[in-house]
């Protein structure tokens, strides 16, 4: 089983997009469940590193897709290492200035 490393920069979307959610729906119900599913998710690639797909032209880098969410990874001997979370709905030339 690997440990779960998170970037600031992937802490940090992941805050945005929850307090986005909250002040939007004005209660944290959906922030919630997104939490959740995120956990989950993350719960099963301890176990299985490999689950998210391989992102092409990025070496060591892998993606899990969660409803509108990337949450693009690197995977290492001891660790995985969260990099991004990004939503699916903005303009995707944006990632680049992210990595």
């Amino acid at each position: 089983m690997k440990n779960i490393i998170w970037t600031e920069d992937a802490k940090n979307d992941l805050s945005k997009i929850i307090l986005f959610y909250n002040e939007r729906n004005g209660n944290t119900l959906y922030s919630k469940k997104l939490v959740d599913a995120v956990k989950k998710t993350l719960d099963l690639l301890k176990n299985h590193p490999f689950l998210g797909l391989k992102v092409k032209n990025l070496d060591n880098y892998r993606v899990l897709i969660i409803k509108n969410y990337k949450i693009f990874y690197k995977v290492f001997p001891e660790n995985i290492e969260i990099v991004l979370v990004w939503d699916n709905r903005q303009n995707p030339e944006k990632i680049s200035d992210k990595k």
